[in-house]
């Protein structure tokens, strides 16, 4: 009998803006329907906008029933995690992934805690990200968190960061999103002892990196 590969949904969990592009919107916007999304913070405006307000949402119990409503539709996961909220969320999600393991085919974490070398979430937060890098197959920090996330100077330079990186977390197909070079921006591909420079044509005026530039 013909093996064929079962339906592949990506589970995306991140937070859900209602102005602005970022979070849930990028994953959809490209990958559409195949999308699962799962909102980790339900925000009215993106996070640099003044006025904006935070929502909270019984992200556990709905984490939990998207997971197994995928389960009873024989999708076969990719789980992405972008923007988090709280550190009892990355204990949420460890604990899907225990329950569900025979569902998820790989993990994709995006650390997202900073940015122009400066933090936007909590320290305790900033420390949880290594209890799911330790269970990544891929990691997609831009050139602050890849700093934070190890707990070393964002004045590393990129190079030192990654090699640092990779010893920690061998096993992680590593994207350093957001790196400059005067004004072209681009991405670190690093899979083990090699690393490709993906550098965007195009000129920058200002910092733009993670989700876009994936």
């Amino acid at each position: 009998m013909k093996n064929e590969r079962r339906d592949r949904r990506v589970l995306a969990i991140s937070s859900l803006p209602a102005v602005g592009s970022a979070g849930l919107k990028n994953i959809i916007g490209v990958l559409g329907t195949r999308v699962i999304p799962v909102p980790s913070l339900l925000i009215s405006g993106l996070g640099n906008m003044a006025g904006h307000k935070r929502f909270v949402v019984p992200f556990r119990d709905l984490l939990h029933e998207a997971m197994r409503m995928a389960e009873e539709q024989g999708f076969e996961l990719v789980l992405y995690t972008g923007y988090l909220s709280t550190p009892e969320q990355v204990d949420d999600i460890l604990e899907l992934i225990d329950d569900y393991r025979h569902q998820i085919h790989a993990v994709v974490v995006d650390p997202v805690c900073g940015d122009g070398g400066k933090p936007y979430v909590s320290e305790n937060l900033i420390h949880s990200f290594d209890r799911l890098l330790k269970i990544a197959d891929v990691a997609t920090p831009n050139r602050t968190e890849l700093a934070l996330v190890q707990g070393l100077s964002v004045e590393n330079d990129v190079s030192s960061l990654i090699d640092a990186f990779v010893k920690r977390y061998p096993s992680i197909a590593l994207i350093t999103t957001g790196v400059l070079w005067e004004r072209e921006i681009g991405n670190y591909l690093t899979l083990g002892d090699h690393t490709e420079v993906l550098r965007h044509s195009m000129e920058v005026d200002r910092l733009l990196s993670g989700t876009g530039d994936l």
